[in-house]
Parts: C-alpha cells; sequence; structure tokens
C-alpha cells in the first residue's frame, strides 16, 4: 500500500462524516418550521442541533487548513474566489425561486441586496458561515504563521473564545448600529471561528488517530459526548438577568443563534459545543463510509450553499404538505430526518454537475473546466 493510499484511508472517515454532518444541516432547517408551526416537542432537538453540528465544521477547517506561501494579496484573492464568489453565485441561482414560491420574500431579497456588499447574504442566509469563514480565515493566515506550542495554542483559542462571547454579549447592550456592525462581514463570528480553527489544527493528529480506535471505546466517548450535549444544550436557554443570580450576571445573554454571535450561557455554549464535536467525530467514524455520504460530504460546501432554496422556501412547503401527525419529539425527528435526507439526495445531482462543469464557480477557483479556464494562479 503506497503512501498516498494510506492518507485517503485516514481521512475517509472524515469526509464521509462531513457528509452526515451536512445532512444533519438539512434536517436542523426542516425542524424549524415544524416548530414554527406549533410543534414544541421539538425544541430539545433544536438546541442539539445548532451547537452540535457548527463547531464540527469549523474544526474541521482549522484540523485541514492548507499552510499557503503566497503573500497576502494572492490569499486574499484565493479566499474571495473560494467563499465570496459561491455565495453570490447560489444567491442569483435561488431568487428566481423565490419569486415563484414566495413574492414578497423576492422583493425583501432584492430590497436588501447591497448588502452583499458587506458581506451580508440576505437572499440565501444559510451561507452566512461561508462569509464569516472566510473572514476567519484570513485572519487564521497570519495566527498560522506563528509557532506555538500545544499549551499556548490552547490558551490562545480559549481566550478569543472568551473574547468572542464578550464582545457579542455586550454589543446587545449598546445601540443598534453595534450589532449591525457586527455583522458585516460576519466579524462577529470571528472570534469563535478562529478558536475552533486554533483547537482542530491544535488536535490534526489526534482527530486521525480515531481512524484506529475500538468500536466499544467509539460507541462509549459518542454515549458520553452526545449525553453531555444535549443535556448542556438544553440548559442553554435563557437566564434571569436580575443581578442577584451572581455568575449568571456575566454568563448569560439570554439565547442562542450563533449566525448573529449569540452563545448564551457561555460556560454551558463551551462545553455542549466541545461535546457536539466530540460525537461528530465519534460518529463519522461509526456511521457507514458508503459511497453516497462520501459523495455528499465531498460536495459539502455546494450543498451548504443550496440549503438556501430550501431553508427559506422549500421547506415551508415541505412541512405543510407533511404534517407531523403528532406534536413529539420521535414523529418531528422523524419526519425531518426523512424529509431532510431526501432533500439532500436531490440536490446531490446538480452539485455534482456544477463542481465537474462549472469548478471555479463553487469553490475551486484553481481547476480548469469544460466551460471556463481556471481563474486563479499563484
Amino acid at each position: 500500500m503506497t503512501t498516498a493510499t494510506k492518507k485517503i484511508s485516514k481521512l475517509d472517515f472524515l469526509i464521509t462524516g462531513r457528509g452526515y454532518a451536512i445532512t444533519a444541516v438539512f434536517i436542523g432547517h426542516l425542524l424549524s418550521p415544524y416548530y414554527g408551526d406549533g410543534n414544541h416537542s421539538l425544541l430539545p432537538a433544536g438546541h442539539a442541533f445548532q451547537v452540535g453540528l457548527l463547531p464540527f465544521f469549523i474544526v474541521l477547517s482549522g484540523a485541514f487548513y492548507a499552510r499557503v506561501d503566497t503573500n497576502f494579496a494572492s490569499y486574499f484573492k484565493l479566499k474571495v474566489l473560494q467563499r465570496y464568489l459561491p455565495v453570490l453565485f447560489f444567491s442569483a441561482i435561488v431568487l428566481p425561486l423565490y419569486f415563484y414560491v414566495n413574492n414578497d420574500m423576492y422583493r425583501q431579497a432584492m430590497r436588501f441586496s447591497q448588502s452583499y456588499l458587506l458581506g451580508i447574504p440576505t437572499a440565501n442566509w444559510p451561507t452566512w458561515f461561508l462569509i464569516a469563514l472566510m473572514t476567519a480565515e484570513l485572519f487564521y493566515y497570519f495566527i498560522n504563521k506563528q509557532s506555538l506550542s500545544r499549551k499556548q495554542s490552547l490558551i490562545f483559542a480559549l481566550a478569543l473564545y472568551c473574547i468572542g462571547w464578550a464582545l457579542n454579549y455586550y454589543k446587545f447592550q449598546f445601540d443598534l448600529w453595534v450589532f449591525g456592525l457586527s455583522m458585516v462581514w460576519m466579524i462577529g463570528s470571528v472570534p469563535l471561528f478562529l478558536s475552533c480553527m486554533i483547537v482542530g489544527n491544535t488536535y490534526r493528529k489526534d482527530i486521525l488517530k480515531i481512524s484506529r480506535w475500538t468500536q466499544k471505546k467509539l460507541i462509549i466517548t459518542a454515549a458520553i459526548s452526545f449525553a453531555v450535549l444535549l443535556i448542556f444544550s438544553n440548559l442553554n436557554t435563557e437566564f434571569p438577568q436580575d443581578s442577584n443570580q451572581g455568575l449568571l450576571k456575566y454568563v448569560s445573554n439570554t439565547m442562542v443563534q450563533i449566525f448573529i454571535g449569540q452563545y448564551g450561557n457561555g460556560i454551558y455554549f463551551f462545553i455542549s459545543g466541545g461535546a457536539g464535536v466530540v460525537f461528530c467525530l465519534m460518529m463519522s467514524k461509526l456511521l457507514p463510509a458508503n459511497r453516497l455520504m462520501r459523495s455528499i460530504g465531498e460536495h459539502s460546501l455546494i450543498l451548504f450553499c443550496m440549503n438556501g432554496a430550501f431553508h427559506h422556501s422549500l421547506n415551508d412547503i415541505l412541512t405543510k404538505t407533511f404534517a407531523l401527525p403528532a406534536d413529539t419529539l420521535f414523529w418531528g425527528v422523524l419526519y425531518s430526518s426523512v424529509l431532510g435526507t431526501l432533500s439532500v439526495i436531490a440536490c446531490l445531482p446538480i452539485a455534482i454537475l456544477l463542481q465537474r462543469y462549472l469548478p471555479q464557480l463553487v469553490g475551486k477557483p484553481m481547476l480548469k473546466g469544460p466551460i471556463l479556464p481556471a481563474i486563479y494562479r499563484k
């Protein structure tokens, strides 16, 4: 077996894990309209999905961050083409769908189209993740050049997390323009993203070693991390602001909405987010590494962008067409899982075609395609 083959086999479970994770994103976004229809039993699942998935993607981004030798100007151009161009491309694609499904939403999206100049993707909101990742990667360009020990890296990551939580907590104490400023290029998300990227880079070798773990060790770790995720993500809902609440007055910002930088209780979010990363890593190895999930994982960036069509329009149709038989967690998760998985599978052929024929527009600017030449060279 060649060295190249060994390297691929070590990463294979993470590629399929990314496939399962992006499928879970589709499923999680279906929980929201079901909950909006009055199915309040879904709230515990919604908390776990939101906190558990996002840090997993960011940690993987840090773990497999490619060190670059180019100057910053060239790197900046690369990141814009890898992240921002797909956001624009897919936003343009989903606009006609909005017009067909919901004319008011189409008008609203067009009215705020100038927000894209500030890195706020109003017409395709799930792509906020790519904007935040791009901004974080531009900062990480300088951080990654520093030679830090594991201990120093973890202290730095913790400091960034604390700074990010504090900045996002206190911004809500000021005028609305402070909140708006934090949304420009998703700058309010950068400390959390950088913190997770540093952790991923620090534990890269440990993540790869998971491929050699025994089944028993994987199952036990998955069970413990899942329990911690459920407990602390659901504890992290709303906390009193009374000055007599001791520590809570310092660690609460009342809710969890990661895309606007709200983490709720900073301690609970830290614990549940870490448990979510561990759980996703364990399940990446435990779940079947089949060809379908590997393909979904390989096209996860495109599918992230395509999810906007479902999140904004199609999910409302699906949840109204397939109403839950009862307001229970079982039926909500079952329906969301089936419909969300089918949604990903329906998008996959389009993602494959786009990556084959227009790779330059969907995150692969260095590739030459049958239609367009490569649009980035070092």
